[in-house]
């Protein structure tokens, strides 16, 4: 494939993407939309598969995640985008049937939570992130001044934030589950992007070294 039609098609990815992330959003994961976190003192040794098929007989399959609190395994926390009197009190049953209890709706805490938005997510990481930045792109401007620094410097930013906006036009695209893994894999792609540009420019360096010495 050519460099131009690589190009072109990367930057169409880009453009639609960002697109895609102003219009609609990225597709959050539901711990972080609007939720409702159900939490029920149950007072039994709880086993999380027969929590999880109530949970989804109740809210809908994949539409709920589960978790079993307490040191004791006897609590449990079911997080869903939204429920109502009825979806508790069916749930509320079942655990009172399968477990032998005697709960009511009135027993179940109910806790409102409110989205997390990118920018909430990413927070923590901006400015490490750019100070590793900052740190990698004068090390390689440095490195490598032979093939033009501001060159150097300034091929090295635009591909770095190439990449980045690719993986975030694949996430808004594709509508991949934005969650805790998200970031992780951001800065791993960005590790690699770095690596990619050292090997590339190093290898250029090598070329340059070999017509001086012929």
């Amino acid at each position: 494939m050519k460099k131009s039609v690589l190009y072109t098609v990367i930057g169409l990815i880009i453009i639609i993407g960002i697109a895609l992330g102003i219009l609609k959003g990225l597709n959050y994961s539901l711990e972080y939309q609007a939720n409702q976190k159900i939490e029920l003192y149950i007072g039994k040794v709880v086993d999380r598969k027969d929590i999880e098929e109530i949970s989804n007989n109740v809210f809908g399959k994949n539409e709920n995640k589960v978790q079993i609190v307490e040191i004791f395994n006897d609590m449990v926390a079911i997080t869903v985008k939204d429920s109502n009197d009825e979806q508790i009190e069916n749930f509320v049953n079942a655990i009172n049937e399968k477990y032998g209890v005697e709960y009511t709706k009135d027993d179940v805490e109910i806790i409102k939570e409110s989205k997390i938005g990118i920018f909430d997510m990413i927070d923590p990481y901006i400015i490490p992130v750019l100070i590793a930045l900052g740190l990698v792109v004068i090390y390689i401007a440095i490195r490598y001044h032979k093939l033009g620094f501001w060159k150097t410097l300034l091929l090295s930013i635009v591909w770095i934030v190439v990449i980045e906006a690719l993986l975030y036009s694949v996430y808004a695209i594709t509508r991949i589950p934005v969650n805790a893994t998200t970031i992780p894999i951001a800065l791993i792609v960005f590790v690699f992007t770095v690596l990619g540009i050292c090997i590339n420019d190093e290898n250029k360096l090598k070329l340059i070294k070999k017509d001086v010495e012929e």
